[in-house]
């Protein structure tokens, strides 16, 4: 038991460490909002058998919590309302919330399969589907 709780810190750590050196965050609890802001929206705006199957590939830690949610699809969250409460949530410019907000879009893309991905795309808006790319971030 001891274990799998180690190995699900190391996994949720290693996706906020991601995540921070991505969007250039100074904190961690900055990353760890801005990750909570869009997936909760993310997996508000998917179908509940899409959300599961999406939550089933993030790390354990983040699971109960999304489980949680309302179904969906909340078809009213868009990029801009994602933006908008990155902005309230962290107090920030509007052009910094797009920025994490595609930040954040590819470190999920790159923690999930591709197959996934598509999956989840396919359900989301134009706006929203772009974010959801690791093709936009630099190679490392």
């Amino acid at each position: 038991m001891m274990r799998r709780a180690a190995r699900a810190e190391a996994t949720y750590g290693r996706l906020i460490n991601q995540l921070r050196a991505d969007a250039g965050f100074n904190t961690t609890e900055e990353t760890e909002t801005a990750l909570e802001v869009v997936l909760r929206s993310l997996i508000m705006r998917l179908t509940p058998g899409e959300a599961k199957d999406l939550i089933a590939q993030l790390p354990s830690l983040l699971q109960a919590s999304l489980l949680s949610l309302p179904p969906g699809p909340d078809k009213l969250i868009t990029s801009e309302t994602i933006e908008v409460e990155l902005v309230q949530r962290l107090g920030v410019e509007k052009n910094r919330a797009s920025q994490i907000l595609s930040a954040v879009g590819a470190t999920i893309a790159q923690s999930v399969s591709p197959g996934q991905m598509k999956d989840v795309q396919t359900q989301l808006p134009e706006d929203l589907r772009a974010i959801f790319s690791d093709a936009q971030l630099p190679a490392a």
